[in-house]
C-alpha cells in the first residue's frame, strides 16, 4: 500500500501546520469534525453539503485555506478569519451537519474535485502537492498532484529521483500500489486503471538526467487495462522532445504499447526471455524494452545495456536520475506552459 506520511487533507495536506499551535481540545475538534467521529455509507457522487471556508489574507497576497469538512465549533476558532460558506461535496467519511453563519456567505456550488486537474482549473490551486479527489468509484483518494508543468493539473503516478524506493516489487504490490507521495512511489495499476478506463486521458513523461538536460514524451491517448487483461497499456497520438520508446521504440518488438504489465513474479511479456525478472521491475514489457522506467536504480548515467532507468529514443545504455510519469484529462485546455523542475535531493 502507498503511504503518506501525512494526515489526509485538502486541499493541501501541509497546510495543516497552519493549526498545529492551536490547544488540544481544539485540535480534537477538528479532527473529529474533519474526518468523521462515525462512519458513513459511501458519499454518492453529486451529494452536496456545506462546509466552512476560511480565507486568510497576508500583506502580500490572499492565501485560502479550505477547511474540509468541519463542525461549527472548530469555524469558531477562526471566527475572525472565516469570511463566508461555499457549498462543496463531503469530503472523506464525514457528513457536516451545520456550518458557521457569515453575513454576506454566498452558497454557490463547487464541484466535488475529481482529479488534479479540477483542484487547478476549478479551485484554482496552484502549489504541487498531495490532494484529496474524488475517485470514479466515488471514494476520495489521495494523490500527488504536478500543479505546475504544463499548466499542472497532472496525477503523477510514478515518481522516482534517488533510489530510495525499491521499485522490484511483486505482482500483487504493483497492483495496489507503494512508495511514499512525498517521496517515491508507484500510484497502483488498479487506481490507474480506475482513472483512465474510459480512454479520455492524455500521459506525460518527464525525465532528467545526471547534468542539467530534461526531456518531455506526451501521448495524447492513454488507459491502463482491467486486472483480467493484466493491465494492458494503451498509448496513441505521440508529441515531445525525448523519442517515441512507447510506440515506435527502439527496434523489433521491444516497443510497449498493448502490452501486458510484468513483474519478476509474473511473465506477461511476449519475449522468451522472462524480462521483468531479469532487469528487476514491474513494466509494460515486449521483447524486452525500449522504455524501463521501473528498473533498478544506478546512481551513474552511462550503464550495461539493461540496468537503470531507461529511455533508449533519448539515450541507449543510460540511466536517468530521475522521472516522473502523470496524466490529466485530455480535454484540459492549460493556460499557461511551464516547464518541468527536476527534483533534487
Amino acid at each position: 500500500m502507498i503511504h503518506t506520511e501525512m494526515t489526509p487533507s485538502w486541499p493541501s495536506l501541509e497546510k495543516q501546520a497552519t493549526w498545529e499551535k492551536q490547544d488540544k481540545m481544539k485540535q480534537k475538534a477538528y479532527f473529529d469534525g474533519h474526518h468523521g467521529a462515525r462512519s458513513v455509507e459511501p458519499i454518492p457522487p453529486g451529494t452536496t453539503i456545506q462546509v466552512c471556508y476560511a480565507e486568510k489574507s497576508t500583506s502580500s497576497a490572499s492565501q485560502s485555506f479550505n477547511m474540509g469538512c468541519l463542525k461549527k465549533e472548530v469555524c469558531e476558532l477562526f471566527d475572525e478569519e472565516i469570511i463566508g460558506k461555499r457549498s462543496l461535496r463531503a469530503v472523506g467519511n464525514s457528513l457536516c451537519h451545520e456550518c458557521c453563519e457569515k453575513p454576506g456567505c454566498s452558497t454557490s456550488a463547487l464541484p466535488a474535485p475529481r482529479d488534479c486537474w479540477d483542484l487547478r482549473s476549478v479551485y484554482n490551486i496552484t502549489e504541487d502537492g498531495i490532494y484529496q479527489v474524488l475517485s470514479p468509484s466515488g471514494s476520495y483518494v489521495n494523490h500527488r498532484c504536478d500543479m505546475t508543468t504544463d499548466g499542472g493539473g497532472w496525477i503523477v503516478f510514478q515518481k522516482r529521483y534517488k533510489g530510495s524506493v525499491n521499485f522490484d516489487q511483486p505482482y500483487t504490490k504493483y497492483q495496489t500500489g507503494f512508495g511514499v507521495l512525498s517521496d517515491e512511489f508507484w500510484m497502483g495499476n488498479d487506481l490507474l486503471h480506475e482513472f483512465t478506463k474510459d480512454n479520455n486521458q492524455k500521459l506525460r513523461v518527464d525525465i532528467c538526467d545526471w547534468g542539467s538536460a530534461k526531456r518531455f514524451a506526451v501521448y495524447d491517448f492513454f488507459s491502463v487495462g482491467p486486472p483480467s487483461d493484466s493491465y494492458r497499456l494503451m498509448v496513441a497520438s505521440y508529441h515531445g522532445d525525448a523519442g517515441d520508446s512507447l510506440i515506435t521504440g527502439s527496434g523489433g518488438n521491444q516497443f510497449h504499447n498493448n502490452r501486458c504489465f510484468s513483474t519478476s513474479d509474473v511473465d506477461n511479456d511476449i519475449s522468451t526471455r522472462h524480462c521483468a525478472r531479469e532487469f528487476r521491475s514491474g513494466w509494460w514489457f515486449g521483447d524486452c524494452f525500449s522504455a524501463n522506467l521501473n528498473g533498478n536504480y544506478q546512481f551513474a548515467g552511462p550503464v550495461t545495456a539493461g540496468a537503470g532507468l531507461q529511455w533508449r529514443l533519448w539515450r541507449e545504455k543510460y540511466s536517468f536520475k530521475g522521472t516522473e510519469m502523470k496524466f490529466r484529462p485530455r480535454s484540459a485546455t492549460p493556460t499557461s506552459h511551464e516547464p518541468f523542475h527536476c527534483p533534487v535531493h
